[in-house]
């Protein structure tokens, strides 16, 4: 009876609590928050942005003095310019990254002594590749039923970087439809999901294993070559358009664009941690959520990425392909 006659007055206590809000206990240094993904022979675009804490009563916006960007190889300097007053995007149209250039990033805060600051080297080679198959792969989905459904898939093989020890790499997908048998009409290219049962990728941590929440899977595959002196061979399934009733199934007619980058460690790095953050925070069905991951940052005084690659894309023209359901 003594323990029932508490309790009440116990949740009063705790409910009546005037519980202040989070606050800032000292001024500290504001992040700048970058993003920048360079490759050779394109112009050098950066975002740069203030950040405000969340957690804080001071709404006050630093104000970004300078942004440059040094060539480490020759010590040349480059001042970038805004692109204009709200986007925060600095660039310089002179300024065209070459494979092999190591590059340091700078931004100047007033205020503040240190600038933050990234380095990212450009990979000297573009991967060349070849495509080797086209066909249809049956995939079983995770809803815990026995359908079925079809996706058109590739195989593709390419030599890595024989001039590093350990190389790493991402492909991405674009697919343009042009529809099948009947049906005719026009799509935009657009960058599909994909999966694939190669080993090289399937070990990487990030890559979704099953029943993971969202099926659809990444919509670029990073993976690393390390000791390897022969060619690599790289299957992959993707999204398409099908047509077709219970007789007969079709793909349509499609133009099948497939990138391949040999991309900086840092970039491999930022890739890969956010596909853990993502997949982290979507879940898993039989584990539940797993534990936080913090994206991968090669800023100092800063957060955001600053990274390199070396690309090399080729268009394939796929022939609308179709199946007879048993």
């Amino acid at each position: 009876m003594k323990n029932n006659i508490l309790l009440p007055f116990i949740l009063i206590f705790f409910v009546a609590c005037d519980y202040p809000l989070f606050t800032a206990q000292k001024a500290e240094a504001p992040e700048i928050a970058v993003s920048a993904f360079f490759t050779a022979d394109s112009v050098l675009r950066v975002k740069v942005e203030p950040v405000v804490n969340a957690f804080s009563n001071s709404y006050e916006m630093v104000n970004i003095e300078k942004v440059k960007v040094i060539k480490r190889n020759t010590d040349q300097e480059f001042l970038l310019q805004s692109e204009s007053d709200s986007s925060g995007v600095y660039t310089l149209p002179d300024l065209l990254p070459a494979p092999g250039d190591v590059l340091t990033f700078e931004a100047y805060v007033n205020g503040y002594d240190k600038p933050v600051t990234a380095t990212d080297t450009v990979p000297e080679g573009k991967p060349d590749f070849r495509l080797v198959s086209t066909g249809l792969t049956a995939c079983t989905h995770y809803n815990f039923d026995d359908n079925v459904s079809l996706k058109p898939s590739a195989v593709f093989r390419f030599m890595p970087n024989r001039m590093r020890r350990v190389s790493y790499y991402e492909f991405l997908v674009d697919v343009t439809e042009y529809g099948a048998g009947g049906a005719y009409y026009y799509s935009d290219a657009e960058k599909v999901y994909l999966a694939t049962t190669s080993s090289l990728i399937t070990a990487e941590d990030y890559y979704p294993s099953n029943p993971v929440v969202d099926e659809l899977g990444p919509l670029s595959l990073l993976f690393k070559c390390k000791d390897i002196t022969d060619s690599v061979t790289i299957d992959f399934s993707y999204y398409t358009g099908l047509f077709g009733d219970f007789d007969s199934l079709y793909t349509s007619n499609h133009d099948l664009r497939i990138e391949l980058r040999e991309v900086s460690y840092s970039y491999y790095k930022y890739k890969t941690t956010y596909y853990c953050q993502k997949y982290a925070i979507d879940g898993n069905y039989f584990y539940g959520m797993p534990a936080p991951v913090a994206v991968y940052s090669n800023l100092e005084n800063g957060a955001g990425i600053f990274a390199a690659y070396n690309s090399l894309s080729t268009t394939y023209y796929v022939k609308a392909k179709g199946v007879r359901p048993q």
